[in-house]
């Protein structure tokens, strides 16, 4: 079953859609449940594809022999879990009827970018940021999937994580990060980096699988809580995923 469903008359296509999404007018339709077969987007209103995976038609992922292949089946299994995590944001959305119109967002780790697409296409002034690496797809998926009028608020930049986030700004209002802890050699740097994007009235949302092997409960627990507050404002249990909303501590008087 497909991630997403944009509803835009009856078409099907991101460049038919006009542009912003005022809350009134639903661009997110809804987030499906995935089922055994693979996900796809295209032909839907999102079609993530990269040099790595192309979602090429309703079928599913299709490995393109012309693009840099996966290495391995962990790989693309590793591009599923991405999907599904990215899509429990996804439907949080949809659940609480977000409007990012007049927001400044960005997002980290963006990997196919699906979620500040949708950002975007819910009226957000949207930075999608990962590493230098990645920018090229996500550039195509941003292409792909934004309707030309609501371009002038993507942009796709590369971030290394505690190295060059003073090139971006430090008044974000919303930060989003989806199954982007895994590596505690970072958290030092993701947390400099959180505190440098962020002011007091910033809402974060991370989006995680609590691999424990991988830190990350240590991350939420333990790591986190020296300059943060957060709370999980939803979880899947089966699958292991929390969803966290996060701000900053209150300074100390």
């Amino acid at each position: 079953m497909d991630l997403l469903s944009i509803e835009s008359g009856s078409s099907n296509s991101a460049s038919d859609m006009g542009g912003v999404c005022p809350t009134g007018a639903r661009l997110l339709r809804r987030v499906r449940r995935s089922s055994s077969s693979p996900p796809s987007l295209r032909g839907r209103g999102v079609a993530v594809a990269s040099p790595a995976v192309s979602i090429l038609d309703s079928e599913g992922l299709t490995m393109s022999d012309r693009e840099v292949g996966l290495a391995s089946l962990g790989e693309l299994s590793s591009v599923l879990s991405l999907l599904g995590i990215a899509k429990v944001l996804c439907r949080y959305f949809e659940q609480e009827q977000m409007d990012f119109t007049g927001k400044k967002v960005i997002e980290l780790g963006a990997g196919t970018g699906l979620v500040g697409i949708l950002a975007i296409l819910l009226g957000g002034d949207v930075t999608l940021t990962d590493q230098p690496n990645v920018v090229i797809q996500l550039q195509y998926n941003v292409s792909k999937n934004i309707p030309e009028v609501g371009i002038k608020r993507a942009k796709v930049s590369a971030l290394l994580w505690g190295k060059d986030h003073k090139q971006f700004p430090t008044d974000y209002d919303f930060i989003f990060g989806s199954d982007i802890i895994y590596r505690p050699s970072e958290f030092h740097s993701l947390i400099t980096t959180l505190l440098y994007l962020s002011k007091q009235s910033t809402t974060i949302y991370f989006c995680s699988k609590m691999r424990k092997h991988m830190g990350v409960i240590d991350f939420y627990e333990k790591v986190l809580p020296t300059h943060f507050d957060s709370t999980i404002v939803h979880s899947v249990p089966e699958q292991e995923i929390n969803l966290y909303k996060i701000t900053r501590k209150e300074p100390v008087a």
